[in-house]
């Protein structure tokens, strides 16, 4: 968070979703993912900004194309499964995608995909605050954070350090980074999009 928006990102957001929609394209996650960094700018979806007309004509060009992922969430390839969850979770209404995230997450023994998907819950409860979300969303979030599984520590922890919540410090969620990453990397679970 903490990014801008410019004149050029709504256009972007829909040649991305475009590309995202093609089946021939082997890479689309990768659009997919440009499009949900666009989401996690701060007043887009998280504490959403009202009146500016970038920001809002962005906010409708993410909206729009919210029926691709929601399209790809039972997709064969992980890669696919996970942006799609991690968009939602950060940009579709959060009373319709976190009962399908909680039900992803019990069911789902990937590894990688278990982490996008705790990530993309923690995000949709954290835009939940007006229906009780901060708290659910924090509760959440100190479970994934103290459980044994490196990866949605650290996942979880990126999140965290990015929205900044008040509940928890820096310091020690980069403890929870730092701890987790070296795991990480010898399980070869550590990915490029999460530098």
């Amino acid at each position: 968070m903490g990014r801008e928006i410019f004149e050029a990102t709504a256009p972007a957001v829909k040649v991305m979703w475009r590309i995202a929609a093609d089946e021939n394209f082997e890479w689309r996650y990768f659009a997919i993912q440009f499009i949900d960094a666009v989401a996690s700018v701060d007043g887009l979806f998280h504490r959403r900004f009202e009146g500016s007309e970038y920001i809002d004509s962005c906010r409708k060009a993410v909206e729009d194309g919210l029926h691709i992922p929601w399209s790809l969430i039972n997709d064969p390839s992980v890669d696919l499964r996970g942006s799609s969850m991690e968009i939602l979770g950060d940009a579709a209404p959060s009373d319709v995608i976190v009962p399908v995230l909680l039900k992803s997450l019990s069911e789902e023994g990937d590894p990688v995909l278990r982490a996008d998907i705790s990530a993309a819950l923690v995000s949709s409860l954290m835009r939940a605050e007006g229906e009780g979300g901060a708290e659910e969303a924090r509760r959440f979030a100190e479970n994934f954070l103290s459980e044994g599984d490196s990866l949605v520590r650290f996942r979880v922890a990126q999140l965290l350090a990015v929205t900044r919540p008040p509940w928890i410090s820096r310091s020690d969620l980069d403890s929870v980074i730092h701890s987790a990453h070296p795991e990480l990397m010898a399980n070869g679970l550590y990915r490029s999009e999460y530098a």
